[in-house]
């Protein structure tokens, strides 16, 4: 955890430009947008926010027609406040 915190602080700093990190568990390379995290997270340059949605009508559906509008792949993430 307290890797992960660093480099959270050092890509904040940088303005989340550049998210490569070294794993130290297995010595791989990857991003810290690819790492599983317990719930869906990710970093993003704007939100689409959506509040009390009927799930019916947010499904994968509605998500990939955000994704052609948009031209970008996107992440749904459940906000609970």
């Amino acid at each position: 955890m307290g890797r992960w915190q660093e480099r959270m602080e050092e890509v904040a700093a940088a303005g989340f430009i550049e998210l490569s990190v070294r794993t130290p568990c297995w010595g791989g390379e990857g991003s810290l947008n690819d790492l599983v995290y317990r719930q869906p997270s990710g970093f993003a340059r704007f939100v689409v926010e959506v509040r009390e949605v009927d799930p019916v009508y947010a499904g994968p559906k509605e998500l990939a027609a955000l994704q052609r509008f948009v031209r970008c792949p996107l992440r749904q993430v459940a906000a609970r406040h």
